[in-house]
């Protein structure tokens, strides 16, 4: 069962009630509350394994580095492991400038790895 709202147009991928896929499109000062909102609920439901899907994200700005240290925040406290998968060239560097890298576990994956995911919002996703 996945989690609906019609705010963002991010959504988790149930891969098992301990392992969820958040695909992060935008990161707005609107998306944000949102967005942690169903992660703390991912997270009190259980969620051990919580992997960022970041391959949609093409810039990141102050907005979106305080998502990913919120999340990260909360993750760590909760001893839950949190992954970003497939960060583009501008959220890796904003991690290197911050020096924030080594807080983070990094993934990439190709295309043709990834799985489909199911939106949290009801619509499909395109296909890129």
């Amino acid at each position: 069962m996945y989690s609906t709202h019609s705010l963002t147009n991010s959504f988790f991928q149930n891969r098992s009630a301990a392992s969820q896929v958040l695909t992060v499109r935008s990161l707005s000062e609107f998306e944000f509350c949102q967005l942690l909102k169903d992660v703390q609920l991912q997270l009190e439901a259980g969620c051990t394994d919580l992997t960022l899907d970041l391959s949609s994200l093409k810039i990141i700005n102050s907005v979106g580095l305080n998502f990913l240290l919120s999340v990260r925040h909360r993750t760590n406290h909760l001893g839950t492991r949190l992954t970003l998968a497939n960060p583009s060239a501008a959220v890796l560097r904003l991690l290197e400038i911050t020096k924030l890298k080594p807080f983070f576990h990094l993934q990439e994956t190709t295309s043709n790895n990834r799985p489909e995911y199911a939106p949290l919002c009801g619509a499909v996703p395109q296909a890129a």
